[in-house]
Order: structure tokens, then C-alpha cells, then sequence
């Protein structure tokens, strides 16, 4: 997934639980894939653990990709579950995803 997202870079991305649902700041990522034909975010502890089937995993990470090319840098959106999602599992906690301008390090 690091990659997929990786070779489109626009920006960084940065993956933030909603305050609130995380007791510990979020401090690493955990990709596994599963069979699940959805996308999950979990946080377990201080690692937000993202999962799902490796074709759901790159779709995820083409729409990350994407973001640089539809949110403008200091914005953010939304991801969460709602009825009939095509991506995200309706287990999964809900998402902020915010887009900045700075170059990765």
C-alpha cells in the first residue's frame, strides 16, 4: 500500500481517529491483509491497524493517491461507513484524512 500511495505523491496524508474514540495519540500503521472485501481502521493502542482483501487495500491506496488532486492542501474529509459503502467495512472507526502541502521526509 505504501507504495501504491507513494508513487502519486501530492502531499502527505495523514490517517487521524476522531477525537474522542482514541485514548493514545496514533504513532504507527499497521497494514494487513485479510479476506475481508472491505476496508477497516481499527485503533489498537497507539497503531492504527488498516485491513482488508489486497484489491480493497489498493483501491484505498489509489484514493489516497488521488486526494492531492481533488482536496486542496490544509483541508481534510471524511471517511466513514454508511450504508451500503463499497470501501469501508461497517466495523470500521471513522477516519479523518487530512491532506498537507509539505514534502514526506
Amino acid at each position: 500500500m505504501a507504495a501504491n500511495i507513494e508513487g502519486g505523491w501530492r502531499g502527505t496524508r495523514s490517517l487521524l481517529a476522531p477525537i474522542g474514540l482514541v485514548v493514545a495519540p496514533l504513532l504507527e500503521l499497521a497494514v494487513v491483509e485479510t479476506t475481508a472485501p472491505r476496508v477497516m481502521f481499527q485503533a489498537v493502542g497507539a497503531v492504527l491497524v488498516v485491513s482488508g482483501s489486497q484489491s480493497a487495500l489498493i483501491l484505498l491506496a489509489t484514493n489516497l493517491r488521488g486526494l492531492g488532486t481533488v482536496v486542496r492542501p490544509g483541508s481534510h474529509t471524511h471517511w466513514d461507513y454508511f450504508d451500503g459503502h463499497p470501501l469501508i467495512d461497517p466495523l470500521s472507526v471513522p477516519m479523518t484524512v487530512e491532506v498537507t502541502a509539505s514534502e514526506p521526509s
